[in-house]
């Protein structure tokens, strides 16, 4: 086992099973639309893709569309700063209060409509709500610096401080160290805060706020009906695998098109026994909508840390001490609500854009690059052009065990997976490994990683073109999905060689895994 190469490596010939005569796959067939309106995700994809490319790195990454629409919101509120006038700084409050209401619903048509991912719906929640924030204080400030007589000592002064006192306290609480830290503090503060700004924010004349609320309010009562009680299963087999995972199972036979899979899905679950107000979301591990679902979950603090607690730890005890009560092997049974499911990448890789890919992860970040893994060797097996999938997974302790226990590092040949082993404890654990898998005693080199991948489809598709008698300045530019799901070290680095690496013929296009709600 030694370090890895930074050689280009030789072009692996995928020992992909022939395509079935005629072609089987059909572009956005797992797409959760009807058919007859794939032609849209197709056109959707072809307007949007442009302004999803990346036009900000630092320190908050904006792609050429997001910056498009914030540049005249915030000449807007500029202008009702600057015009130093009541009125005009209130009224920019009520629209981008009514789009945080919008984009904190989890359920919405902007899915469909803009085909932007969930995780950058939240941020979207998010800068709306901090832009609210910045003209309701504007328009506090200058209510008051203008004295008007008015409004002072009115319904409107002391409705007025307690929304902007409720705005404010959401945009504080929310900053990522309250939120991971304090998340169920948080999340109670969440709502409570949310409920409270709704009626002071009506009677203080921001009443249009309501079109949003009302959407959210739908939004909350589809998926606490249709969703977790009508549709999705109420009870999930549990088993415990060995570094600290839990595996999850369920059938899910009342599935719907609102409750197809896509590569990369995540659920909302909730173990009834550890809090039914208690939703987490995790990836699924298996091909999108086969018979069973998997979730694999890894527990956050280990079971010895007794000063430690969480959600994680807390299901893989219960977990255990039922197992314990059964026959040694057999999986429990627990009540469960779930809801969902969301998630879907932000590069088309669905469609016929891409024949290449590269599944990058650390940890139990792997579940959702392995459903990905797993639907593009099934849409290989039904005749889509898939050439070459490289998997990539960084791991530093016993978790290899629970994994491997699991079979999640399986593939029928036409994946080419490593393994990086970045500790003494998880190199013990390499004989765990599938004989499939290359294992590396090193730390993963993003960087390293694609030039190699560069270098084997360049020289493939030089040789295509030499086979054809075609000049090599006549190949097409090749675009290579790099998806990930990881620490985000890692993640960063994936992303900083996604740009760095890409050239004239091949482009690397970026897309990470977020749970940071």
């Amino acid at each position: 086992m030694g370090k890895a190469s930074s050689e280009p490596t030789e072009l692996v010939e995928c020992a992909t099973p022939p395509p079935p005569s005629p072609a089987w796959w059909k572009p956005y067939e797992d797409t959760p639309v009807p058919p007859l309106l794939r032609n849209y995700v197709a056109f959707r994809w072809l307007i949007m893709t442009p302004l999803q490319y990346e036009m900000i790195s630092r320190p908050v990454r904006l792609t050429i569309g997001e910056v498009l629409a914030l540049v005249p919101l915030m000449a807007l509120l500029a202008v009702a700063i600057v015009s130093w006038d009541t009125g005009s700084s209130g009224s920019l409050a009520q629209p981008a209060l009514i789009i945080a209401f919008v984009f904190a619903a989890r359920n919405s048509p902007f899915t469909f409509l803009i085909g932007v991912p969930f995780e950058r719906r939240i941020w979207y929640h998010k800068a709306a709500a901090f832009c609210s924030v910045l003209s309701g204080a504007a328009h506090l400030t200058i209510a008051y610096v203008k004295g008007n007589p008015r409004v002072k000592g009115t319904d409107y002064e002391w409705t007025g401080l307690v929304l902007i006192g409720c705005m404010g306290a959401l945009v504080v609480t929310s900053f990522y160290i309250i939120r991971r830290k304090l998340f169920e503090i948080w999340y109670f503060l969440h709502w409570v805060l949310f409920l409270t700004l709704i009626p002071f924010a009506v009677m203080h004349g921001a009443g249009l706020i309501l079109i949003g609320v009302g959407f959210w309010l739908l939004d909350v009562f589809f998926r606490n009906t249709y969703l977790t009680f009508f549709t999705l299963p109420k009870t999930a087999e549990f088993r415990s695998l060995p570094g600290d995972v839990v595996e999850v199972a369920f059938r899910n036979q009342n599935r719907t098109l609102l409750t197809e899979e896509t590569p990369g899905s995540w659920y909302y679950l909730s173990v009834q026994r550890l809090g039914i107000f208690q939703f987490h979301p995790f990836s699924i591990s298996s091909c999108p909508n086969s018979d069973v679902t998997t979730l694999h979950i890894r527990s956050t603090c280990r079971v010895e840390q007794k000063h430690q607690s969480s959600w994680t730890r807390q299901l893989l005890e219960l977990v255990r001490e039922e197992e314990a009560k059964v026959q040694a092997g057999s999986p429990v049974q627990l009540d469960v609500l779930l809801e969902g499911p969301y998630g879907s990448p932000s590069v088309d890789i669905s469609g016929p854009t891409y024949k290449y890919f590269i599944l990058g992860s650390g940890g139990i970040g792997l579940t959702p690059m392995v459903a990905v893994q797993r639907s593009l060797e099934q849409q290989a097996k039904r005749g889509r052009d898939v050439k070459k999938i490289w998997f990539h997974w960084s791991v530093r302790d016993e978790l290899v065990q629970g994994v491997a226990g699991a079979g999640l590092l399986e593939t029928d040949g036409m994946t080419d997976i490593t393994c990086y082993l970045t500790s003494k404890i998880a190199d013990n654990s390499a004989s765990d490994l599938p004989s499939s898998c290359r294992v590396e005693c090193c730390r993963p080199d993003p960087k390293r990683i694609l030039e190699n991948a560069r270098n084997d489809i360049v020289h493939e598709a030089q040789a295509q073109a030499q086979h054809s008698n075609a000049p090599h300045s006549d190949v097409k530019e090749i675009r290579v999905a790099v998806l990930f799901c990881g620490p985000v070290p890692l993640e960063r680095a994936y992303h900083d060689a996604c740009k760095e690496v890409s050239g004239p013929c091949v482009k690397f296009d970026f897309h990470s895994e977020e749970f940071e709600f």
